[in-house]
């Protein structure tokens, strides 16, 4: 039996203008529709549903520090066995820097990054921290836990896909991909709860029933973090969640999916049964193909 109760922190940076950690905040679509993370939440209510219960989310946009990195949380984050900071390109400089204040006011941290630029670039996150895990994180997290709670200071990360690591004498390890989540199991996903502050702070919720993309866009790093087979929540958990959400929140819904119509029968699906329950909708928008 594995004792998990690990001290697990999990924060997504906001862009800064500069690309420093503590910067003004940079003014773009970001900083005018405020969106919750879409990872950590549902991280942290897969890791609850796993067994490790001393898990916390950190959110500095919606904090009571006037939506700024407060000292506080540093002090917290870095009091954790193991820290996940999720980024994508825009927010990795803030990442890396709060990576090396972390690290330097506790050594003994486990950094852990996900998202789609450290997916890309690896070895280039693991000059700032401890272990990557690449393209969906869902359950190579979990195991990367499991395997860190069986021994803290020099955990057996040779098994666990889709990671790459360093170890103990610097060398840098590229583990097999993990194959992407089936439809079936993004289904059986636990649904993420937002904490008070959050909700408060956001201007919409987020909604995410599907992943992956059927096109090929050359502009597009879909393919690479989710890939090109569409797996997606049947219509039932789908509808489950919209209600889930609609529970914590009224404000207007975004459904976060790459594309929310690649499937049309199965859009149309969802939104006749909307109807069909009377689900009283607030606006809501998507984004198609």
């Amino acid at each position: 039996m594995i004792n998990k109760d690990l001290r697990v922190g999990l924060i997504e940076p906001y862009a800064t203008r500069d690309g420093t950690l503590l910067g003004p905040r940079m003014k773009d679509l970001y900083s005018m529709v405020r969106l919750p993370s879409r990872a950590i939440e549902l991280l942290a209510a897969v890791l609850r549903n796993r067994g490790f219960p001393s898990v916390r989310t950190f959110n500095p946009l919606y904090n009571k520090h006037r939506n700024r990195l407060h000292p506080e949380e540093l002090r917290a984050l870095a009091d954790m066995d193991v820290v996940g900071i999720s980024s994508i390109t825009r927010t990795q400089p803030p990442a890396y820097e709060l990576a090396h204040r972390l690290k330097k006011l506790n050594p003994r941290l486990r950094i852990v990054f996900g998202g789609p630029h450290v997916t890309a670039l690896p070895e280039e996150a693991l000059e700032h921290g401890d272990v990557v895990v690449r393209r969906e994180g869902d359950l190579t997290f979990v195991e990367l836990l499991e395997r860190t709670a069986e021994d803290k200071e020099d955990p057996c990360l040779k098994a666990v896909q889709g990671i790459s690591y360093r170890d103990g004498n610097g060398n840098i390890h590229h583990n097999p991909d993990r194959p992407f989540l089936t439809s079936e199991e993004l289904s059986d996903l636990p649904f993420p709860d937002y904490p008070a502050q959050v909700r408060k702070g956001i201007s919409n919720s987020v909604i995410v029933t599907s992943r992956g993309c059927p096109f090929h866009c050359d502009f597009c790093a879909v393919i690479s973090q989710f890939g090109s087979g569409y797996r997606f929540l049947d219509v039932d958990r789908t509808v489950a969640l919209i209600e889930h959400t609609l529970r914590q929140t009224r404000k207007p819904v975004f459904f976060g999916d790459d594309n929310f119509n690649a499937r049309p029968e199965r859009t149309r699906a969802i939104l006749e049964r909307i109807l069909e329950r009377g689900i009283r909708m607030p606006s809501w928008g998507a984004q198609v193909r």
